[in-house]
């Protein structure tokens, strides 16, 4: 059964498209907001250049139907019984020339003196820790180098201990550069911290965002673009 309306804007779509769907408003307000755009594909000179065949809209519909609740997108499945919250940070930093490896280094060395009672032993070419208060203190994250999934252009470090990292978190840590070297990534993946969410947000990702920033600056400053 249809119900007209006398009046629908695209904020009211997109929420109750994300109450109906499950979907996150992040994902359903810029799809929603969009449909004001012509969705029709008039260029398919990339569609044709990759050799992909065009469907008729049959046959795709056809094929949604069939899904199940294990085929939909992740992120409509919502995240509350998906076990512990995950963060994935990145940050981009500009104004710099500093490769991956150099950022990698440098950013070790660096935390060792810009924060008080934070303490780095170890090597950033293999394993090194943070810790707090002193060299012996407490290991707060443990870093292990990614051989494997390091290369040109790329660092990766796997989070493999620490007091501020749950058990079995399997995070990584990487520097990326990117855009032909113009910039560079520093980002976080698939670290589960220890703290409870609320606490976390509050202040180790307050703490991250404000060492990302600080640690820009001193690429900008050492290794000017």
């Amino acid at each position: 059964m249809t119900i007209p309306v006398p009046l629908i804007t695209p904020r009211l779509s997109r929420l109750w498209i994300s109450l109906i769907t499950g979907a996150p408003k992040a994902l359903a307000a810029p799809l929603v907001e969009s449909l004001s755009h012509e969705m029709t594909a008039s260029d398919r000179h990339l569609q044709d250049a990759a050799e992909i065949p065009g469907r008729p809209l049959d046959q795709v519909i056809a094929q949604a139907m069939q899904f199940t609740a294990d085929d939909s997108p992740r992120a409509f499945r919502g995240g509350a019984n998906h076990g512990p919250p995950i963060v994935r940070s990145v940050q981009r930093m500009t104004g710099t020339r500093a490769t991956a490896r150099e950022a990698a280094a440098e950013y070790a060395s660096w935390l060792d003196d810009a924060l008080p009672l934070i303490f780095v032993t170890g090597d950033p070419a293999a394993t090194w820790r943070i810790h707090f208060g002193s060299r012996q203190g407490p290991v707060m994250l443990e870093f292990a180098l990614d051989e494997d999934g390091s290369g040109a252009g790329r660092v990766i470090y796997n989070i493999v201990g620490g007091r501020l990292a749950a058990t079995g978190s399997q995070g990584r840590f990487e520097f990326r550069s990117v855009l032909g070297g113009s910039a560079l990534l520093c980002s976080v993946h698939s670290f589960s911290p220890r703290l409870w969410w609320p606490i976390y947000v509050a202040t180790q990702a307050q703490l991250h965002l404000f060492v990302m920033d600080s640690f820009a600056k001193r690429l900008r400053d050492k290794f000017p673009s």
